[in-house]
């Protein structure tokens, strides 16, 4: 496989990390963008959300995926469930960046939320949670230059070849 760069995006649940994951098991180099904008700092987004506001995240988040789509050797980045919004659309369409979409239903996003702690998507209800399941779908499916998978496991094969 080339050194192409990809971006993995996909609703919060859809399994993007645990994709990133399977290939930084295999040697394969990658960041999870939410873990870039916490560094260390707050112990998950949910954190650093509450403490600093939504708006400061999001900006945070934008920041630093401007700069890992220039400056990084990195050949993976997982993106957080609400990263696509207006601007990075636009810089992500007119970069030279792939995007795996994990694609799937949203009660199986809904039922990988319900294993985690920190999500604000279950605090929020399935209902909101499903408003903006299908806010985001809209976002993603307008992510220019991008491969549509409904499992991590297929998109990992992909890459395989």
């Amino acid at each position: 496989m080339d050194k192409q760069k990809y971006i993995i995006i996909g609703f919060s649940g859809a399994g993007k990390t645990h994709l990133l994951e399977m290939l930084q098991d295999i040697g394969k180099s990658g960041d999870d963008l939410d873990q870039l904008v916490i560094k260390g700092q707050y112990s998950s987004s949910r954190q650093m959300i509450i403490e600093t506001g939504l708006a400061n995240f999001r900006r945070l988040e934008f920041s630093l995926l401007k700069d890992w789509l220039t400056n990084s050797r990195n050949q993976f980045l997982a993106l957080g469930g609400g990263s696509i919004h207006k601007d990075s659309l636009e810089l992500i369409n007119n970069s030279n960046i792939k995007a795996i979409y994990l694609d799937k239903p949203f009660e199986e996003c809904w039922s990988g939320l319900n294993h985690r702690q920190d999500s604000f998507l279950i605090e929020l209800g399935r209902e909101k949670a499903l408003e903006l399941y299908n806010q985001r779908k809209t976002l993603f499916n307008s992510v220019q230059n991008s491969l549509r998978f409904n499992s991590c496991e297929k998109a990992f094969q992909y890459l395989l070849n």
